[in-house]
C-alpha cells in the first residue's frame, strides 16, 4: 500500500510540536513538566502506561484475562498522564494507518461517490487519530469534512476534540459520549436524522468487542442502516497479530454471507478469504512512514520497532442496486490480483503470495521490470497457468504499487 506523502511529511516535522504545545496548554503548570523528548518524563510518565496499553491492544482472546480497554481507563491513577502517553505513542501510528488507507480509497475512485461534503463517523474515537488520519487523507483535495467522536471516555474525547481544533481549524468536530459495549449503544445509536454519515471508521475498535462474527456482522448491519448514507462507506482499521486479524476476516465472511455488503478494499470483490483456509494464516498489511521524534525515542526505549506499521484493514459499504465501480475493476471475473506476502526477488522472476477472484495462489511472475513487487501491490495477470500451489504469471503489469519512506 502506498504510503501518502501529505500525512507523512506532516507527521514528521509538524505533529509533535503542536502535540506537545497542545499537552502544555491543556493540562497547564499544574501537572508534571511536559518533556516529549526528554529520558526522565518518557520513562516515568509515559513508558508504563504504553506497556499496559499495548498489552490491552495485543491481548489474546484464549489468556481469560480480557477485560476491555474501558476496564484499564478506570485502573489508571494518573489519568492525564495515561491519555498523553496513549495519544503521544499510539494516536500518530493509528492516524497514519487510516490516511493510508483512505489515500487508497481516493487513488482508485472509491471516495468519489462521497461528494465533496463528507461526514464522517469516528468510532471508539479515541483522541481523535483516525479523524486525524482523513483531515490528512484529504488534505488540499478541496474536500470539506464534517467528523463525529464517538467515545465512552469524556476526557479523550476533550482531549482529542481540542487537539484537532488546533492543528484542522477548518475540520468541523462533533463528539458524542457514549459506551459502545452492548448492543443496543449500537443498534439504537440515532442522530438529528437517519442516514446522516457518509463514512463510517473504526480504528483498533473491533478488536474491543466481545461478540461472535455472525452476531457482529448483524449488529453493524442494523447500525449502520441507521447511520450510513445509502451511498456511504465503512472502514476498518485492526492490529495485525494472528487473533485479531482473524476476527476482522471472519467478520468479513459473515457480512458476506448476508448477501447486503460489498467488499471494496483490500480484496478487489466479495471473494472468499484464502487467508481463512488454513487455521493458523491471517492477512495484513505493511506501509513505512517517517517516525515523529518520540516514536522513535519511545521505539528505543521499549525495543520495539515501528518504522513500518503493520495492520488488517477492511472497506466495504452496503450493497447497492447497481454495482460501484472503482477505477480498477475489471468485470466480475477479474485478472486483478493483490500481493498478501513479502515478496522474493529470484534470477528473472518475483515470487509471493497474491489473492485473485478464485483463490489465494502463490505465483512465479516472469520477466519483472525494474519495480518491484511487493505487499499490497495490485498486479494484473493477462497470461499465467498452473495450480494455486505453483501458478505461473507469464504476461502481467503492476496496476497499483507503493512509495517506501526511508528516514534520515
Amino acid at each position: 500500500m502506498r504510503s501518502p506523502v501529505n500525512p507523512v511529511n506532516w507527521l514528521k516535522s509538524e505533529w509533535q510540536p503542536e502535540w506537545e504545545a497542545h499537552l502544555k496548554a491543556y493540562y497547564g503548570e499544574s501537572q508534571e513538566p511536559i518533556d516529549l523528548e526528554g529520558d526522565r518524563y518518557l520513562r516515568r510518565s509515559v513508558l508504563p502506561h504504553i506497556s499496559n496499553l499495548s498489552e490491552h491492544f495485543n491481548r489474546l482472546e484464549s489468556d481469560g484475562k480480557d477485560q476491555g480497554i474501558s476496564k484499564y481507563w478506570k485502573k489508571s491513577s494518573n489519568n492525564s498522564n495515561q491519555l498523553a502517553a496513549y495519544a503521544s505513542f499510539f494516536s500518530p501510528q493509528n492516524a497514519m494507518r487510516v490516511a493510508a488507507v483512505l489515500h487508497e480509497m481516493r487513488t482508485h475512485g472509491l471516495a468519489d461517490s462521497l461528494g465533496e461534503n463528507i461526514n464522517i463517523l469516528d468510532m471508539g474515537a479515541g483522541t481523535g487519530a483516525a479523524t486525524l488520519g482523513a483531515h490528512l487523507a484529504f488534505l488540499g483535495s478541496g474536500v470539506n469534512l464534517c467528523s463525529t467522536l464517538l467515545e465512552s471516555n469524556q476526557q479523550a474525547l476533550k482531549l482529542g476534540q481540542s487537539f484537532l481544533n488546533r492543528v484542522a481549524p477548518n475540520l468541523e468536530i462533533k463528539t458524542k459520549h457514549q459506551s459502545l459495549e452492548n448492543v443496543s449503544a449500537l443498534t439504537q445509536l440515532g442522530f438529528e436524522r437517519r442516514d446522516a454519515m457518509d463514512l463510517w471508521i473504526s480504528s483498533f475498535f473491533i478488536n474491543e468487542l466481545h461478540w461472535s462474527a455472525a452476531d457482529c456482522a448483524d449488529i453493524l448491519l442494523r447500525h449502520w442502516k441507521r447511520t450510513l448514507k445509502p451511498n456511504g462507506i465503512a472502514v476498518f482499521v485492526e492490529p495485525a497479530l494472528q487473533v485479531q486479524s482473524r476476527r476482522l476476516l471472519e467478520l468479513r465472511e459473515a457480512l458476506i454471507q448476508t448477501g447486503e455488503v460489498q467488499i471494496l478494499r483490500p480484496c478487489l470483490d466479495n471473494r472468499p478469504c484464502g487467508a481463512l483456509v488454513a487455521p493458523r494464516d491471517w492477512c495484513h498489511e505493511r506501509i513505512s512512514w517517517w517516525r515523529p521524534k518520540v516514536v522513535m525515542k519511545l521505539d528505543a526505549l521499549t525495543k520495539l520497532d515501528h518504522k513500518e506499521l503493520a495492520f488488517t484493514y477492511l472497506v466495504l459499504k452496503l450493497k447497492p442496486k447497481g454495482k460501484v465501480l472503482s477505477t480498477l475493476d475489471r468485470g466480475e471475473y477479474s485478472p486483478l490480483g493483490r500481493m498478501i506476502s513479502e515478496v522474493k526477488d529470484q534470477k528473472n522472476a518475483l515470487s509471493g503470495y497474491a489473492c485473485f477472484s478464485d483463490a489465494k495462489k502463490y505465483v512465479r511472475f516472469s520477466n519483472p521490470s525494474d519495480d518491484t513487487l511487493n505487499r499490497g501491490h495490485i498486479v494484473e495477470v493477462t497470461e499465467g497457468q498452473g495450480s494455486p500451489e505453483a501458478f505461473h504469471a507469464k504476461k502481467w503489469r503492476e496496476v497499483y504499487s507503493t512509495e517506501s519512506f526511508e528516514e534520515s
